[in-house]
């Protein structure tokens, strides 16, 4: 099984000699912790003082980093505060979502910023131009501090350059154009599922550090994902795993955009409810769904309210339990049961030490926990059953897959060759 590494421990596992061994672990550290005094990344990794000043230095004058004051404790001088340099390597990001798509560069501590951001063309065709014209500019503001360029995608992607984007109204598409525009920089066409599960993942790596394997799990057009394990992302022959709401858990009658029928995503996503409750196909199945389950929270809420409510009380009911509302709670709460099947599916498959529920799937496993509780253990394994997973919900936003492709991107591009690399380019 292929594996995309994420963690600089993973990436260079015979480090222990070259000119850039411990200048890798420190950007990692940089990347983790942001700015951070020099004598605490010593600490951290096992380096002395004169090595860590030393290998200080030369990152300084290949312009990786540069350092800035702390405020003094104590007796004795400050260590400096590791910062990135202003004009060190960049990473470019290209971001693709239902809604539109955006440009965002990256530092060496995963910072991002904000470029471009526009409505996604009708045509795959136009999209392919607009990209292809908005990397050259890129290259012509950032020259070589660009160093890689990564494009996240709501799709299965294949052999690094294909995708089926049917979320974005696009059968097929092929991402060759831009990349051999960049022939010259690392570049990686990435499903924003498995770049999301990174950053959470990585983030889990400093919370609970016992948490080897991470299942991370995302509703949103469809349901993705990724499993990260020690810090590389499990990307099965092709480069294509974690499609996770493509394994046949739903219902058999019911086709999928991939091609497939009874898709366990088609069953937990705005799809599937809007087909459910006789609706037409939304336009954008996440926000279908998320306005379905506020609406059913607030139902549950009010209807909460009423019941305890003096005076009125048959009217405000009444009300509340209409067909409709009695429908879309039916259905929505059916999408947690489905919800926690799956998942006990991939607990006894994968026993992953972490589950991280990302998206649409964070609300709904807290909004109908009891459902999702209730299904899970019914399809878990008994021997499962005495070492449960972690639940964790994911806190990296709509930025998740932005600052996995930054993470991603760095740890590719600044190895111990890339650094060697953009040592040579601006020594």
């Amino acid at each position: 099984m292929r594996e995309r590494t994420s963690q600089w421990t993973a990436t260079n596992s015979g480090q222990g000699q070259g000119r850039w061994a411990s200048s890798v672990p420190i950007l990692h550290t940089l990347r983790r912790r942001g700015g951070i005094k020099r004598s605490e990344v010593a600490r951290e990794l096992g380096l002395s003082t004169s090595t860590a000043t030393e290998v200080s230095l030369r990152m300084r004058r290949a312009q990786l980093i540069s350092e800035g004051q702390s405020e003094p404790q104590g007796r004795g001088r400050p260590s400096p505060i590791i910062l990135p340099h202003p004009a060190g390597p960049l990473v470019g990001i290209v971001e693709l979502t239902i809604t539109g798509w955006r440009a965002l560069v990256a530092d060496v501590t995963a910072q991002l910023r904000p470029v471009f951001s526009a409505p996604l063309p009708a045509r795959s065709d136009e999209f392919l131009s607009d990209a292809h014209d908005l990397v050259g500019r890129l290259r012509a503001e950032h020259g070589q501090r660009l160093v890689a360029l990564v494009i996240s995608v709501p799709a299965t992607v294949r052999a690094g350059r294909y995708a089926e984007p049917f979320s974005l109204g696009w059968d097929h598409i092929d991402f060759g154009p831009v990349l051999d525009s960049v022939a010259d920089l690392r570049v990686i066409v990435e499903n924003n599922a498995t770049l999301a599960g990174i950053i959470e993942a990585e983030r889990l790596h400093s919370e609970l550090p016992g948490a080897r394997s991470v299942l991370y799990l995302e509703i949103g057009e469809n349901m993705g994902g990724s499993l990260i394990v020690d810090g590389r992302t499990m990307l099965g022959a092709t480069g294509s795993s974690g499609e996770f709401g493509h394994m046949p858990l739903g219902d058999d009658t019911t086709s999928c955009k991939c091609g497939s029928r009874g898709c366990w995503g088609t069953s937990v996503s705005g799809y599937g409810l809007a087909a459910r409750l006789g609706d037409p196909e939304p336009d954008n199945p996440t926000a279908y769904f998320a306005d379905l389950l506020a609406r059913t929270q607030s139902i549950r809420q009010r209807e909460h309210r009423a019941a305890v409510t003096i005076g009125g009380v048959d009217e405000d009911l009444e009300e509340l339990r209409s067909v409709r509302n009695r429908q879309e709670a039916k259905v929505v709460r059916d999408a947690a049961w489905r919800l926690g099947r799956g998942v006990a599916a991939l607990v006894n498959a994968l026993a992953p030490d972490a589950l991280v529920f990302g998206g649409l799937a964070a609300p709904l496993h807290g909004a109908h926990e009891d459902a999702f509780s209730l299904s899970f253990e019914t399809h878990l394994m008994t021997a499962r059953q005495f070492e449960l997973p972690a639940v964790e919900y994911a806190r990296c936003g709509r930025d998740a897959a932005a600052l996995g492709a930054a993470l991603l991107a760095l740890d590719l591009a600044l190895d111990e060759a890339g650094l060697a690399a953009w040592e040579a380019a601006h020594s």
